[in-house]
Protein backbone atom coordinates (compact mmCIF):
# COMPACT_ATOMS: atom_id res chain seq x y z
CA UNK A 1 0.00 0.00 0.00
CA UNK A 2 2.97 2.30 0.50
CA UNK A 3 3.31 5.46 2.56
CA UNK A 4 0.14 7.33 1.73
CA UNK A 5 1.11 10.33 3.85
CA UNK A 6 3.84 11.41 1.44
CA UNK A 7 2.77 14.59 -0.38
CA UNK A 8 4.87 14.12 -3.51
CA UNK A 9 3.07 15.90 -6.35
CA UNK A 10 2.83 13.96 -9.58
CA UNK A 11 3.11 16.36 -12.53
CA UNK A 12 1.43 15.42 -15.80
CA UNK A 13 0.56 17.23 -19.04
CA UNK A 14 -2.33 16.92 -21.49
CA UNK A 15 -3.15 18.63 -24.78
CA UNK A 16 -6.65 17.30 -25.52
CA UNK A 17 -9.79 16.43 -23.62
CA UNK A 18 -9.37 12.85 -24.78
CA UNK A 19 -5.92 12.67 -23.18
CA UNK A 20 -7.26 14.26 -20.02
CA UNK A 21 -10.06 11.71 -19.68
CA UNK A 22 -7.58 8.86 -20.19
CA UNK A 23 -5.29 10.28 -17.50
CA UNK A 24 -8.07 10.78 -14.94
CA UNK A 25 -9.53 7.36 -15.71
CA UNK A 26 -6.16 5.80 -14.95
CA UNK A 27 -5.94 7.26 -11.43
CA UNK A 28 -5.48 4.84 -8.56
CA UNK A 29 -8.87 4.02 -7.04
CA UNK A 30 -8.24 1.11 -4.72
CA UNK A 31 -6.31 2.85 -1.95
CA UNK A 32 -7.84 6.24 -2.80
CA UNK A 33 -11.50 6.59 -1.87
CA UNK A 34 -12.29 9.52 -4.18
CA UNK A 35 -10.59 12.14 -6.34
CA UNK A 36 -11.39 15.86 -6.28
CA UNK A 37 -10.50 18.40 -8.94
CA UNK A 38 -9.81 22.14 -9.16
CA UNK A 39 -8.90 24.14 -12.26
CA UNK A 40 -6.57 27.16 -12.37
CA UNK A 41 -6.29 29.42 -15.42
CA UNK A 42 -2.65 30.12 -14.53
CA UNK A 43 -0.19 27.58 -13.17
CA UNK A 44 1.31 30.02 -10.69
CA UNK A 45 -1.99 30.16 -8.76
CA UNK A 46 -1.73 28.30 -5.45
CA UNK A 47 -4.21 26.26 -3.45
CA UNK A 48 -4.99 29.09 -1.04
CA UNK A 49 -8.52 30.46 -0.30
CA UNK A 50 -9.30 34.10 -1.07
CA UNK A 51 -9.62 35.06 2.61
CA UNK A 52 -5.91 34.52 3.18
CA UNK A 53 -5.02 36.36 -0.02
CA UNK A 54 -7.04 39.36 1.19
CA UNK A 55 -5.12 39.38 4.46
CA UNK A 56 -1.83 39.60 2.55
CA UNK A 57 -2.95 43.02 1.28
CA UNK A 58 -4.44 44.18 4.58
CA UNK A 59 -1.61 44.05 7.15
CA UNK A 60 -3.58 46.05 9.72
CA UNK A 61 -6.03 43.19 10.33
CA UNK A 62 -5.78 39.49 11.07
CA UNK A 63 -7.67 36.60 9.48
CA UNK A 64 -10.17 36.28 12.31
CA UNK A 65 -11.08 39.97 12.31
CA UNK A 66 -11.55 40.15 8.54
CA UNK A 67 -13.54 36.92 8.46
CA UNK A 68 -15.82 38.07 11.30
CA UNK A 69 -16.43 41.42 9.61
CA UNK A 70 -17.22 39.88 6.22
CA UNK A 71 -19.58 37.21 7.54
CA UNK A 72 -21.35 39.49 10.03
CA UNK A 73 -22.07 42.01 7.26
CA UNK A 74 -23.06 39.32 4.78
CA UNK A 75 -25.46 37.58 7.18
CA UNK A 76 -26.99 40.95 8.09
CA UNK A 77 -27.55 42.24 4.56
CA UNK A 78 -27.85 39.17 2.31
CA UNK A 79 -31.34 37.98 3.43
CA UNK A 80 -32.89 40.88 1.48
CA UNK A 81 -31.64 39.20 -1.71
CA UNK A 82 -32.30 35.56 -0.79
CA UNK A 83 -35.62 33.83 -1.27
CA UNK A 84 -34.80 31.30 1.45
CA UNK A 85 -31.78 32.24 3.60
CA UNK A 86 -30.17 29.55 5.78
CA UNK A 87 -30.85 29.50 9.52
CA UNK A 88 -28.67 31.93 11.44
CA UNK A 89 -26.71 29.07 13.04
CA UNK A 90 -25.98 27.28 9.73
CA UNK A 91 -22.41 28.50 9.39
CA UNK A 92 -21.58 26.20 6.47
CA UNK A 93 -24.72 27.28 4.65
CA UNK A 94 -23.80 30.94 5.00
CA UNK A 95 -20.19 30.28 4.03
CA UNK A 96 -21.37 28.38 0.94
CA UNK A 97 -23.56 31.26 -0.23
CA UNK A 98 -20.87 33.83 0.55
CA UNK A 99 -18.28 31.82 -1.39
CA UNK A 100 -20.73 31.39 -4.24
CA UNK A 101 -21.15 35.15 -4.63
CA UNK A 102 -17.47 35.99 -4.29
CA UNK A 103 -17.07 36.95 -0.64
CA UNK A 104 -13.56 35.99 0.53
CA UNK A 105 -13.82 32.91 2.77
CA UNK A 106 -11.57 30.18 4.09
CA UNK A 107 -13.24 27.70 1.72
CA UNK A 108 -11.56 26.55 -1.49
CA UNK A 109 -13.77 25.29 -4.32
CA UNK A 110 -13.35 21.75 -5.68
CA UNK A 111 -15.45 19.47 -7.85
CA UNK A 112 -16.04 15.75 -8.03
CA UNK A 113 -16.39 16.21 -11.81
CA UNK A 114 -13.00 16.39 -13.58
CA UNK A 115 -14.50 18.07 -16.66
CA UNK A 116 -15.71 21.00 -14.57
CA UNK A 117 -12.17 21.58 -13.30
CA UNK A 118 -10.79 21.32 -16.83
CA UNK A 119 -13.23 24.01 -17.98
CA UNK A 120 -12.03 26.44 -15.31
CA UNK A 121 -8.41 25.66 -16.18
CA UNK A 122 -9.03 26.49 -19.85
CA UNK A 123 -11.58 29.31 -19.80
CA UNK A 124 -9.42 32.14 -18.47
CA UNK A 125 -5.99 33.64 -19.13
CA UNK A 126 -5.62 32.43 -22.75
CA UNK A 127 -1.96 33.45 -22.93
CA UNK A 128 -0.97 31.37 -19.89
CA UNK A 129 -0.75 27.67 -19.24
CA UNK A 130 -3.38 26.38 -16.84
CA UNK A 131 -3.60 23.32 -14.67
CA UNK A 132 -5.96 20.99 -12.87
CA UNK A 133 -5.11 20.03 -9.32
CA UNK A 134 -6.30 16.59 -8.23
CA UNK A 135 -6.46 15.38 -4.63
CA UNK A 136 -6.97 11.72 -3.84
CA UNK A 137 -8.53 11.12 -0.43
CA UNK A 138 -7.21 8.18 1.59
CA UNK A 139 -9.43 5.11 1.84
CA UNK A 140 -10.19 3.14 5.00
CA UNK A 141 -12.11 0.20 3.50
CA UNK A 142 -12.16 0.96 -0.21
CA UNK A 143 -9.44 -1.65 -0.75
CA UNK A 144 -12.01 -4.42 -0.55
CA UNK A 145 -13.18 -5.74 -3.90
CA UNK A 146 -16.81 -5.67 -2.73
CA UNK A 147 -16.77 -2.00 -1.73
CA UNK A 148 -19.38 0.26 -3.32
CA UNK A 149 -19.66 3.93 -4.20
CA UNK A 150 -21.45 4.52 -0.91
CA UNK A 151 -18.50 2.97 0.94
CA UNK A 152 -16.27 5.33 -0.96
CA UNK A 153 -18.34 8.38 -0.12
CA UNK A 154 -18.74 7.53 3.56
CA UNK A 155 -14.97 7.34 3.88
CA UNK A 156 -14.54 10.83 2.46
CA UNK A 157 -17.50 12.41 4.23
CA UNK A 158 -16.11 11.26 7.57
CA UNK A 159 -12.65 12.68 6.85
CA UNK A 160 -13.57 16.23 7.91
CA UNK A 161 -11.45 18.10 5.39
CA UNK A 162 -13.70 17.82 2.34
CA UNK A 163 -16.93 19.73 2.98
CA UNK A 164 -20.06 18.80 1.05
CA UNK A 165 -22.44 21.78 1.25
CA UNK A 166 -26.20 21.80 0.98
CA UNK A 167 -27.21 22.53 -2.59
CA UNK A 168 -28.47 26.04 -1.92
CA UNK A 169 -27.77 27.06 -5.54
CA UNK A 170 -28.07 25.24 -8.90
CA UNK A 171 -24.44 26.22 -9.48
CA UNK A 172 -23.33 23.96 -6.63
CA UNK A 173 -25.34 21.10 -8.15
CA UNK A 174 -24.16 21.51 -11.75
CA UNK A 175 -20.55 22.04 -10.75
CA UNK A 176 -20.60 19.00 -8.41
CA UNK A 177 -19.24 21.42 -5.87
CA UNK A 178 -17.47 20.76 -2.59
CA UNK A 179 -14.83 22.58 -0.54
CA UNK A 180 -11.72 22.20 1.49
CA UNK A 181 -11.87 24.20 4.73
CA UNK A 182 -8.53 25.87 5.47
CA UNK A 183 -7.21 26.93 8.87
CA UNK A 184 -3.94 28.48 7.73
CA UNK A 185 -2.57 30.31 4.71
CA UNK A 186 -0.29 27.41 3.79
CA UNK A 187 -1.15 26.02 0.30
CA UNK A 188 -2.96 22.69 0.40
CA UNK A 189 -0.17 20.85 -1.40
CA UNK A 190 2.26 22.00 1.31
CA UNK A 191 -0.03 21.30 4.26
CA UNK A 192 0.14 18.31 6.59
CA UNK A 193 -3.22 16.84 5.68
CA UNK A 194 -3.19 13.32 7.02
CA UNK A 195 -6.47 12.43 5.30
CA UNK A 196 -5.10 13.23 1.84
CA UNK A 197 -2.55 11.00 0.29
CA UNK A 198 -2.19 11.84 -3.41
CA UNK A 199 -1.62 15.14 -5.20
CA UNK A 200 -1.56 15.22 -9.00
CA UNK A 201 -1.16 18.34 -11.11
CA UNK A 202 -2.14 18.26 -14.79
CA UNK A 203 -0.81 21.05 -17.03
CA UNK A 204 -2.74 22.44 -20.03
CA UNK A 205 -0.58 24.45 -22.46
CA UNK A 206 -1.87 27.92 -23.33
CA UNK A 207 -2.02 27.11 -27.04
CA UNK A 208 -4.35 24.15 -26.38
CA UNK A 209 -6.91 25.97 -24.23
CA UNK A 210 -9.07 27.09 -27.16
CA UNK A 211 -9.45 23.57 -28.53
CA UNK A 212 -10.06 22.14 -25.07
CA UNK A 213 -12.93 24.59 -24.57
CA UNK A 214 -14.35 23.72 -27.98
CA UNK A 215 -14.31 20.00 -27.19
CA UNK A 216 -15.85 20.61 -23.77
CA UNK A 217 -18.59 22.65 -25.44
CA UNK A 218 -19.39 19.65 -27.65
CA UNK A 219 -19.67 17.56 -24.47
CA UNK A 220 -22.14 20.01 -22.90
CA UNK A 221 -19.66 21.65 -20.54
CA UNK A 222 -20.15 25.37 -21.24
CA UNK A 223 -21.35 28.56 -19.60
CA UNK A 224 -25.03 27.58 -19.38
CA UNK A 225 -24.16 24.32 -17.63
CA UNK A 226 -21.48 25.76 -15.35
CA UNK A 227 -23.64 28.72 -14.31
CA UNK A 228 -27.32 27.69 -14.75
CA UNK A 229 -28.69 31.22 -14.74
CA UNK A 230 -28.89 34.24 -17.04
CA UNK A 231 -25.21 34.99 -16.52
CA UNK A 232 -24.28 31.51 -17.69
CA UNK A 233 -26.60 31.77 -20.68
CA UNK A 234 -24.97 35.05 -21.66
CA UNK A 235 -21.51 33.50 -21.28
CA UNK A 236 -22.43 30.64 -23.64
CA UNK A 237 -23.99 32.94 -26.21
CA UNK A 238 -20.91 35.19 -26.21
CA UNK A 239 -18.77 32.12 -26.77
CA UNK A 240 -20.92 30.92 -29.67
CA UNK A 241 -20.68 34.18 -31.63
CA UNK A 242 -17.09 35.22 -30.88
CA UNK A 243 -14.91 32.10 -30.80
CA UNK A 244 -13.93 30.28 -33.97
CA UNK A 245 -13.26 26.57 -33.61
CA UNK A 246 -11.21 23.99 -35.46
CA UNK A 247 -13.20 22.46 -38.36
CA UNK A 248 -11.63 19.02 -38.16
CA UNK A 249 -12.25 16.50 -40.94
CA UNK A 250 -12.59 13.54 -38.60
CA UNK A 251 -9.86 11.60 -40.35
CA UNK A 252 -8.30 9.01 -38.05
CA UNK A 253 -5.61 7.71 -40.36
Amino acid sequence: MGNLSEKTVQNLKIETVEQYVRVVSSFERRHVAQWFFRGHGRREFRLVPTLFRVVEHNPMSNVGAIEAYLMDCFKQEAPAYLASPPPSDDELGWLTIAQHYGVPTRLLDWSTNPLIALYFAAVGHPDHAGDVWCIGAHSTHNCLAESTHSDQRSTVRNSGLIVFPRHLSPRVTNQSGCFTNHRTDKPADESDWEDYCRFTRIAIPAEQKKQVLSDLYDLGIHGTFIWPDLGGLAERLRYEVTVQHDRRTGDTG
